[in-house]
């Protein structure tokens, strides 16, 4: 196992503007599929089983870049999740690769461990978003019922009578 992991912060510009994780490297790996593979290699040191630690905001984009870099070989990939809710542990990661000892290693293998796994947030499971597809079919029905009605059905809507014939 290396010595140090590498640190990659998957967020927008204006999130790293306000505040980062101090041994950090910002990388779009998901918006620039391109491009990102030789700048994680060379911060790798050519390595693909140096330990990559990815965060963003809530951990959902980390996630996605885990996946991408595991399917191009990577081995030693964590989901750091979210940058407020994990910053003490993704510190750690800085603080254990600062000292660069074997001691030092062996409590980067533990900082990591330590990481939760990751689970989608609800608001990403399917169903939601079959709920969520299935009610605004609904209320677009209900729209052009609405339409419908005023615009075709004003005139059966008037009781036939014998002072107002149809």
């Amino acid at each position: 196992m290396a010595e140090c992991a590498v640190v990659i912060d998957v967020r927008e510009q204006w999130e790293w503007d306000k505040g980062y994780i101090s041994c950090a490297t910002r990388l779009q790996v998901q918006k620039d599929p391109d491009n990102w593979e030789e700048d994680l290699l060379e911060l790798a040191g050519g390595d693909k089983d140096t330990p990559i630690v990815f965060y963003c905001a809530a951990g959902v984009r980390a996630d996605r870049a885990v996946g991408i870099i595991q399917a191009e070989g990577y081995t030693d990939v964590t989901n750091g999740g979210g940058y407020t809710p994990q910053n003490d542990l993704l510190e750690a990661v800085c603080d254990a690769c600062r000292t660069g000892s074997e001691a030092a290693s062996q409590d980067l293998q533990v900082i990591l461990e330590e990481f939760p796994e990751y689970d989608d947030p609800w608001y990403l499971r399917w169903y939601v978003w079959v709920a969520v597809v299935l009610g605004v079919l609904v209320l677009v029905g209900v729209g052009v019922g609405v339409w419908w009605y005023r615009r075709k059905g004003l005139k059966a809507a008037v009781p036939v009578s014998p002072q107002n014939p149809a």
